[in-house]
């Protein structure tokens, strides 16, 4: 019998970093996009990063400063996915559910 894959064993680790990854890499891609794009721009590209990352916006608002300009508020966003990142990998780690190689 074959053993199972990294993946199959330690999908609980490997779904939710994949996707607040992803998640950080569509806001920064907004943010940098952002600086060549106008707002209310027909670009396919800068639609579809503004289509995928407003729901993520929406639910980061609350802790994202104030004071900071539009611009910037993807960048602020992924900063804080980036934390929980950080801190849903230890809380992995503390639970000994970390891949081997990641340990």
């Amino acid at each position: 019998m074959s053993e199972q894959s990294l993946f199959a064993t330690y999908w609980p680790y490997y779904l939710p970093t994949w996707l607040l990854l992803a998640a950080v890499a569509y806001l920064l891609g907004r943010a940098v996009l952002g600086m060549f794009v106008r707002a209310d721009s027909l670009n396919v590209v800068w639609r579809m990063l503004v289509v995928t990352t407003e729901p993520i916006m929406r639910v980061m608002r609350p802790v994202l400063p104030g004071f900071l300009v539009d611009e910037l508020k993807p960048v602020a966003a992924a900063g804080w996915l980036l934390l929980v990142w950080f801190f849903f990998r230890e809380a992995m780690s503390s639970f000994g559910l970390l891949p081997p190689a990641l340990g």
